[in-house]
Order: structure tokens, then C-alpha cells, then sequence
């Protein structure tokens, strides 16, 4: 035990504070620390705290973000929070005391900036207590109060479902056909593969109905399912201000409110069966609330804040061993949050993050402008108790009225984890008894009076088992003491030497002269620089990265815009040669249609000759009629004049024949 102590600090360095700055990390606390005030790596060594809790006070603010609105920044409740792959945190909506909100800020957890995103398009209105998750690059925003009564209290609800791309930065209104769930506020939404699910809230009244919504379809035909129980099925009670978590093929829900009343069961969804089954949980069972919030992290849910039925401000912390099905409580230890409701919790890793909210009247002023963070590598689960009832599934009721806290004890602390404090199903309090009722009570050495006023002692042996139960307890006290009186020994000696390390620290730095301490500042600070400059490359990667892919599409575009410009091209050339040819024939149809009127012409010459000529051969034939007896001659010109009708017949029948081919050529080339 010393050997692990003398790697600590004194006391007087490692005792844990509230809210200050020292306890930060060492990288965190660099970026916010002029170099001026750096220190050696050593001493920042020494500074690393061990507990889960620990705070970020974002002062690096990007020219969007003037430093003064920090404070008010953070000092929102029914907001929504998101973590980015990247560790970031983007923070959206919710409301100021005032009015309702619709911005969106980032911040870094790394250099603790805070920037402003302006986006364009279909922005959602300013609501308060909106749902949402970020998937990839896109964050999708459904829900929320939209407006605010004479009394400033948020009511309305929005159906709509909204898309911002984080590369573009343009929001867009996804229009969602057939059966959809009524918009409501302070619901609660979890992702399970690509489905969004959506659980609960308010609108008028408390629903528990559940809705889906599969995210590959929003590019094509995007359509709410809704998940009813067939009948005879449990189902949660209808409640808002709760919170769902996805693990594995299951979602779970814990607490909420309805009409006055607070929850504090846990419910899992089958995505499998899709069934409903109450879980009955063993260990420090939280008490009823609402508006906490949840994250997972390596199959626990850890349950932070909210408010009970007796409207008051919960400050605890508390995880559900997601496979045991085991809660167990964390103890105070570090800057922790004070008790608040309405904030904002999302995960990232090993950490989970704490935003804003509304906090009780005894909170610190400049609580609000900080960023609680979670460190649950800190944090060691308990093991399950062999001798503790199995979980099973049972129905438990809502708590109608507040139910005590479980009591938090001192807890012995390790440079490399604290354990969880955990109470077994056999062991629980009264207050959070497994089976809803009150535990026995304590049993004395005599027994309660009988009815006729007499008492019953006890066996001997149950006597004898008392009395050596309690001289082993004595044993083990007095052991208790020693070792405590060895630990105040160790923990004054180890105070002792830190003091004189110090003493020889300052020394040697009062010898050394400022130069070697400009050359220890020197690492820190390019450290600091090259933390900087690897945050600007990541960024610039992913600008990079944008560009490239925006440049294969410009690419792609253009090679589509030549291949569609040559094929014009080549319809144009055959438009031209088709116009030639349109030419041609229409001057070879005007050809045609001149010898066709000659045609037309020498026909009704020739029928007109054919006219007279008749006549003349009708007058000769009644002349040769007359004179049947004429002479040979006029027997020839009559034979002559017949001929030449004849040839003139042939004539007229060739020139109509040619006509009609005419006509019908040009028939043809009209059409």
C-alpha cells in the first residue's frame, strides 16, 4: 500500500474540487493555460485525476463565438447533444429561460473551441426538447415544442423529419409517404442497425407507441412502421421525459412520467419478435424520475440527474450492467455535476459528456458554463453476487410517490479505478426492495411479547451464535482501527516526503535560473502547437477529402456534358444533310411539276384537236354516207382521218398516263 501511495501526491494536491480548473486533464488544462503559467511536465504528471468526474471550461472560442456568450451558451435545457466520430460535440436547439432555440454549435473536445455552424436551407424552427441522432456526416432532427404559452412554457409539436448534411451544411425536409407517428415533445429515440425508433412523449396527451423508420429508404421511398402488441402482450405505460438506449437486437427504456407520477422500470423491446417484457433488475434500483438522461458505454447504462416526484433536483449516478441486469450507484467523488434536469448527455468512447440544464438553486454561478465529462475507464463494474436471486422478468408499477436515495458511503479509492458501490437483491434497502414491499424487520435477542404478556426467550445457542458474532465484530473493529491508525501514519509520512520533494523541486528551480525553465515551457508548449496543427490537419483531410470527392463528381459531370455535346453535334451534321437533300427534291418536284403543266398543255392541244378532227371525219363520213357511190379517194382521206384518230387516241390515253405518274411522284415527295 505505501509503495502505490508514494506514486500520488500529498494530499493537499490530489483532494478532489468542484469545479476547478486543476482538475482537468493535463492536455485540456494546457490548452487552456497561457504559456506563461505553464508548468513542468512533471508536475502536470501529478495534476492527472484518477476519479470518472471531471470538467472541460471551453475558453478557445473560434471569431464566430465571442467569449461572453460562453456562459449564456451552455445555460439551456431541452436541448439535444451529439457525438461525432471525431470526439466532437454538436449541441442543437432547446431553451434559454427566454425564447426557444435553433442554433448549432460545435465544440472540441480537444482545444475546448466552440464554433458557430451557419447553415441554409429548409432550417427546422426553434423547439425545445427535439430528438434526433447523427449518422455518419448527417444528423436528422424530428419533433419538439415549437412554441411557447403566455406563461413561457413550451407546447405545439412538429411532425416533419429533418436532414442536414454536415459537408454541405444545408438542411432539407424529408417527406415521409403513408401512416406516420403525431408529432409530439420530450420523447426519446435510439438507432438499432439503420432504423430509427421512436418511443413515447407528449402531445396533448402521454402515448407509448412505437414507430420505425429505416434510414436506407430516405433516398427513395422513406416509410414509417409502427410496432403494435398483438393482443394479450405488455406493453410500457404511456410516459414522456424517459430514455431509450439500444443494446445489441434490444432497446432498452427506463423511467419517465405521466400525469404526476414517476417511473423507475426498465422495459426491453425484442427488435427480433418485436414484443415488449419488463426486466426485473437486481442491486441499488434508481428512484422514480424523470427527465435524466442515459448513455452506454461497454454494455452499462449510466443514468445521471433528473427530477422525482417531489420535483426535486437529482444529482446521483447510477449503472444498469446491461447483461446482469445489475444497477449499482457511483459515489461523489471529483468535480460531479450538481443535481439538475433537462440537460443533455451523449457518449463518445470511454467518456460521456454533461450539458447544460436547469440546476437547483445552490448550484455554483458558472456551473452552467461547463462541460462535465465521464471517464468510465475509471469506473470498475461490481461483480454479480452468486448468492443474489437471478434477474427474472416482472412487472413492477410506477412509484406514485417519492422514494428515499439509497445512503452513499466513503469509498477507499486506487490510482487506477474506483468500484462501483453495489446492493444485491438479498441485501437491498426497504425503500428499493426487489419485490415492492418492505424488507423484515430487524430481529432482537427477545422476541415480541405473547398475548398473555409473557416473553419467550431464545434458545441458547442462538444466544451463544449472537455473542460470538459480536466479539468477532469487535475483533474485526479493532483490526479496522489499526489499520486506520497505520494509514493516518503512512498518509502523514508520504505528506512529509511530498513536502520535502517540493522543497527540493523549488530549489533545483531557483538554481537551475530561468532558462532551463523556458527550455521545460518550450515542450509544452510546441506539444500544445502540434496538438493544434494535428486538429487543423484533420480538418483540412476532411476538406480534402470533400474536394476530391466534389471534383470526381465535377469530372464525371463533364465527361457526361461532352458525350451529350458530340452526339448534338453529330444530329446537327445529319439535320443538315437531310435539309440538302429536302432541298433537292423540292427543286427536282418544281422540274416535275413544270413538265406536267406542258404535259398538261399539249394534252388539251391535242384533245382539241382530236375534237376537230372528229368533227371533220363525222361531216366526211355523212358526206361519203350521202354519196355511197363516191370515188376511191375520198374512201382514202376517210381511212386517213381515221388513223390520225387513232393516233391521237393513243396520244391522249400516253400524256394522262404520264400525268397521273406525275401527280402521284409528287404526292410522294409532299409526304
Amino acid at each position: 500500500m505505501s509503495s502505490n501511495r508514494r506514486k500520488k501526491t500529498s494530499p493537499s494536491r490530489s483532494a478532489p474540487t468542484t469545479s476547478q480548473s486543476t482538475q482537468q486533464p493535463p492536455r485540456r488544462q494546457l490548452l487552456s493555460t497561457p504559456k506563461s503559467q505553464s508548468h513542468p511536465p512533471q508536475q502536470k504528471q501529478q495534476l492527472q485525476p484518477d476519479h470518472p468526474w471531471s470538467v472541460l471550461r471551453p475558453t478557445f472560442c473560434s471569431e464566430d463565438v465571442p467569449p461572453s456568450t460562453l456562459p449564456s451558451l451552455f445555460s439551456r435545457d431541452g436541448h439535444a447533444l451529439f457525438t461525432t466520430a471525431a470526439g466532437e460535440l454538436l449541441l442543437f436547439g432547446g431553451h434559454d429561460h427566454h425564447s426557444l432555440l435553433n442554433d448549432l454549435y460545435v465544440v472540441s473536445t480537444r482545444d475546448c473551441s466552440v464554433t458557430f455552424l451557419k447553415t441554409s436551407g429548409d432550417v427546422p424552427s426553434p423547439r425545445f426538447k427535439p430528438a434526433g441522432v447523427l449518422v455518419s456526416n448527417v444528423l436528422l432532427i424530428w419533433g419538439g415544442s415549437t412554441k411557447l404559452d403566455d406563461q413561457g412554457i413550451p407546447h405545439g409539436a412538429d411532425d416533419s423529419l429533418y436532414m442536414l448534411s454536415l459537408v454541405s451544411r444545408v438542411w432539407a425536409r424529408v417527406v415521409v409517404n403513408g401512416p406516420r407517428p403525431v408529432g409530439r415533445h420530450c420523447t426519446a429515440v435510439t438507432m438499432v442497425g439503420s432504423k430509427l425508433f421512436v418511443f413515447g412523449g407528449k402531445n396533448n396527451k402521454y402515448l407509448n407507441d412505437m414507430w420505425a423508420l429505416d434510414l436506407d429508404s430516405l433516398n427513395s421511398n422513406p416509410v414509417w412502421s409502427s410496432y403494435e402488441p398483438t393482443p394479450g402482450d405488455e406493453k410500457p405505460p404511456s410516459r414522456s421525459h424517459h430514455v431509450l438506449v439500444t443494446t445489441g437486437d434490444r432497446i432498452i427504456l427506463f423511467g419517465g412520467t405521466n400525469s404526476g407520477k414517476r417511473f423507475n422500470d426498465t422495459w426491453a423491446f425484442d427488435i427480433s419478435t418485436g414484443k415488449w417484457t419488463e426486466l426485473r433488475c437486481t442491486g441499488s434500483i434508481p428512484s422514480p424520475r424523470c427527465n435524466h438522461t442515459a448513455a452506454v458505454v461497454d454494455d452499462v447504462m449510466y443514468v445521471f440527474g433528473g427530477r422525482d416526484v417531489d420535483r426535486r433536483y437529482l444529482d446521483d449516478l447510477i449503472g444498469l450492467n446491461l447483461s446482469t441486469q445489475q444497477w449499482f450507484m457511483l459515489p461523489k467523488i471529483g468535480p460531479s455535476p450538481s443535481g439538475r434536469w433537462g440537460h443533455a448527455m451523449a457518449s463518445n468512447g470511454t467518456r460521456a459528456f454533461v450539458v447544460g440544464g436547469k440546476l437547483a438553486a445552490g448550484a455554483q454561478a458558472d456551473e452552467t458554463g461547463l462541460i462535465h465529462v465521464l471517464e468510465t475507464k475509471h469506473i470498475k463494474n461490481p461483480k454479480p453476487n452468486p448468492n443474489a436471486v437471478k434477474p427474472n422478468e416482472k412487472t413492477t408499477q410506477p412509484a406514485l410517490k417519492s422514494v428515499p436515495q439509497q445512503p452513499q458511503y466513503p469509498m477507499p479509492s486506487s490510482s487506477d479505478a474506483y468500484v462501483a458501490r453495489s446492493t444485491s437483491f438479498q441485501n437491498s434497502t426497504p425503500e428499493n426492495s426487489e419485490l415492492g414491499r418492505p424488507a423484515s424487520p430487524q430481529i432482537t435477542r427477545e422476541r415480541n411479547p405473547s398475548p398473555n404478556g409473557k416473553t419467550r426467550r431464545v434458545p441458547e445457542k442462538d444466544d451463544n451464535s449472537v455473542v460470538e458474532l459480536e466479539r468477532q465484530l469487535s475483533a474485526t473493529l479493532a483490526a479496522k482501527t489499526e489499520r486506520d491508525q497505520h494509514l493516518a501514519q503512512l498518509t502523514e509520512e508520504l505528506a512529509l516526503k511530498s513536502a520535502l520533494l517540493e522543497r527540493a523541486e523549488a530549489n533545483a528551480t531557483k538554481r537551475a535560473g530561468p532558462e532551463p525553465r523556458e527550455l521545460a515551457d518550450r515542450p509544452l508548449a510546441q506539444t500544445s502547437l502540434v496538438e493544434h496543427k494535428d486538429a487543423e490537419l484533420v480538418k483540412m483531410q476532411a476538406k480534402l477529402d470533400e474536394l476530391v470527392v466534389s471534383r470526381d463528381q465535377h469530372v464525371r459531370a463533364l465527361e457526361q456534358a461532352q458525350s451529350a455535346l458530340q452526339k448534338a453535334t453529330s444530329r446537327a451534321a445529319d439535320a443538315d444533310e437531310y435539309e440538302t437533300e429536302l432541298v433537292k427534291v423540292r427543286a427536282e418536284l418544281e422540274a416535275r411539276k413544270s413538265e406536267l403543266e406542258a404535259i398538261r398543255l399539249r394534252l388539251t392541244d391535242a384533245e382539241i384537236g382530236w375534237a376537230k378532227s372528229k368533227t371533220e371525219a363525222e361531216t366526211l363520213h355523212a358526206l361519203n354516207m350521202a354519196g355511197l357511190a363516191s370515188s376511191t379517194d375520198e374512201d382514202r382521206i376517210t381511212r386517213r382521218l381515221l388513223e390520225r384518230m387513232r393516233t391521237m387516241e393513243a396520244e391522249m390515253a400516253s400524256l394522262r398516263w404520264s400525268e397521273k405518274s406525275f401527280e402521284a411522284m409528287e404526292t410522294r415527295n409532299e409526304g
